[in-house]
């Protein structure tokens, strides 16, 4: 009874041995599994709080980008009312030109009467000057008819008279042809004037059409620069359009990709709390086994001494 008894005390501690050895081996297996789950959680974690820090940061960004896309489209209809503006300043210059070379061609006209005026006040000063020299022959012939009619007396009486009133006459018209004469030095004389005055007002008129004329080309420069500026910005705009409708895909990636994560953390933590419980289990049967193989121990200790 005794040596059966002691086979079984020794299967028994072999059994338990065995046991404590398994669940030794389970337990330090447990604490590995455990400890890498714990390593695994902190990465899915840290990686989690990442994937949140960059979703925050892509929405920071969204904000911008949809901030500069508003900024854009204002700066597009901004160059576009700076383009009608230039091309209606263009076009009110173009108007101003044709009306300096309007008046252009009119002060030429005015030119050409003035000439035409000094033209005339010249032949009427030749005709006056003939008219002087008439009237001063008038005159002479007039004084040498009195002479010769009062030569001959009571008869040349008659004849007389009428010279003398030819004389007068004569007397009359140089007095009217000086008075002319000083009209048409007066007239020449304005024309002077005025002939200086149109030249200074055409150098003026050419002056100012010159100004106008640079002042075309320099709104044309600008109208061309307008125009490469607003094409470059539609292309800015549409490029930042097409940005922002590929930023919205991404921030729904990123979102969606925050959602997996935070749903892997979960599952992580639950594993972890698994984990955690196997190794507990684990560590629990460790210690039965122990206790089994120091029971056994001692059974068989006390079975050796009721031997003796």
């Amino acid at each position: 009874m005794i040596e059966g008894m002691k086979l079984t005390t020794t299967g028994l501690h072999k059994a338990s041995a065995e046991l404590t050895v398994a669940g030794e081996n389970a337990a330090s297996s447990s604490e590995v599994v455990r400890s890498a789950l714990n390593e695994v959680f902190k990465a899915i974690n840290e990686q989690t709080m990442h994937i949140s820090d960059m979703a925050e940061r892509f929405e920071e960004f969204s904000q911008s980008l949809d901030n500069i896309n508003v900024k854009s489209h204002e700066v597009v209809g901004s160059s576009k009312r700076i383009k009608e503006n230039a091309d209606k300043g263009s076009e009110e210059l173009k108007n101003l030109i044709l009306s300096i070379k309007d008046i252009r061609v009119l002060f030429e006209k005015a030119e050409d009467r003035i000439e035409v005026l000094g033209n005339d006040v010249g032949k009427i000063e030749e005709i006056t000057d003939v008219i002087n020299k008439v009237a001063e022959q008038t005159n002479l012939l007039a004084l040498n008819a009195a002479i010769e009619a009062s030569r001959a007396g009571e008869s040349g009486r008659g004849f007389s008279v009428l010279a003398e009133e030819i004389r007068k006459l004569a007397e009359q018209v140089m007095e009217s042809s000086k008075s002319i004469n000083a009209l048409v030095e007066a007239i020449k004389s304005e024309t002077n004037d005025v002939t200086t005055d149109t030249a200074l007002i055409s150098e003026k008129i050419s002056a100012q059409e010159a100004v106008v004329e640079n002042t075309v080309v320099s709104f044309n420069d600008i109208q061309k620069e307008v125009n490469n500026s607003l094409a470059e910005m539609k292309e800015a705009y549409e490029l930042i359009d097409s940005t922002v409708k590929e930023k919205d895909k991404i921030i729904n990636g990123v979102e969606s990709l925050s959602a997996t994560a935070e749903e892997v953390l979960s599952s992580a933590k639950n594993i972890s709390a698994t984990s955690e419980g196997e190794y507990t289990s684990v560590q629990k049967v460790y210690n039965v086994a122990k206790n089994v193989e120091s029971i056994a121990d001692s059974l068989t200790n006390n079975i050796n001494k009721f031997k003796v």
